[in-house]
């Protein structure tokens, strides 16, 4: 008969497996509280891009499509990654001392978290503050521009006046930067129509401005045929 002493070999096997254990928690605890951080970054950017100050109607309209997708999508992902965060904290305390700098750690996502309904609540404010600033702002630039459709309206009844056949390059000069001027307002109007769009109003049409285009064909087109014939003779 043989007898067979395996206390050593049973206890190296014993110290062998607690040590892959401990590597094994100890990746753990790093995998975890990089998980931790991604989840505090996300939150940071998040609350950086809900605190932002829109100055245009463009990024007004940019950061309402944020908010919406942060209520809809983000916040719940984000939930969802904090709870998967707690169910790993239960596991590592079962199998590890945590040290302050790791307790910090498990804390901040849920920090960050408890902070959100003010975050929410302040971009609240700022988007209902910068709606009223860019619908007033809208409002006094379409005013001006309504003052400024006027003024080349009078300039092209003024064209009846031109008579000096001896000006008539010079009046040939100013229907033309005329036409320019009531041709490039169509790219105001553009993005006046942009923002009330945004805004749900109603589509600003300036109907003068076209009248007045149609209204100074003729002369301008006389005024090019003189400017033309004195040119040749």
């Amino acid at each position: 008969m043989f007898e067979m002493h395996c206390e050593a070999l049973i206890d190296g096997l014993r110290d062998r497996a607690n040590e892959i254990c401990l590597g094994l928690v100890d990746t753990m605890l790093e995998d975890h509280q990089e998980k931790n951080r991604e989840i505090c970054d996300s939150y940071q950017q998040l609350t950086k891009a809900l605190l932002t100050i829109p100055h245009t109607t463009q990024q007004y309209v940019q950061l309402d499509e944020f908010v919406r997708k942060t209520k809809m999508n983000t916040i719940g992902e984000l939930q969802k990654e904090i709870a998967e965060s707690t169910k790993r904290i239960m596991f590592l305390c079962d199998h590890t001392e945590f040290s302050n700098s790791v307790l910090r750690s498990n804390a901040s996502p849920i920090q960050f978290y408890l902070k959100m309904d003010d975050v929410m609540t302040e971009n609240t404010i700022i988007m209902i503050e910068k709606q009223k600033e860019l619908q007033d702002k809208l409002k006094a630039n379409k005013l001006k521009f309504q003052m400024l459709l006027e003024e080349y309206s009078r300039q092209v009844e003024e064209l009846d006046t031109y008579s000096d056949v001896h000006h008539v390059e010079t009046y040939d000069k100013t229907a033309t930067a005329l036409q320019e001027n009531l041709m490039n307002a169509a790219d105001q109007i553009a993005l006046f129509n942009e923002e009330e769009e945004a805004f749900g109003f109603e589509l600003s049409q300036y109907p003068q401005r076209m009248a007045a285009i149609n209204k100074m064909k003729p002369y301008q087109a006389l005024f090019r045929e003189c400017a033309q014939f004195q040119t040749n003779y």
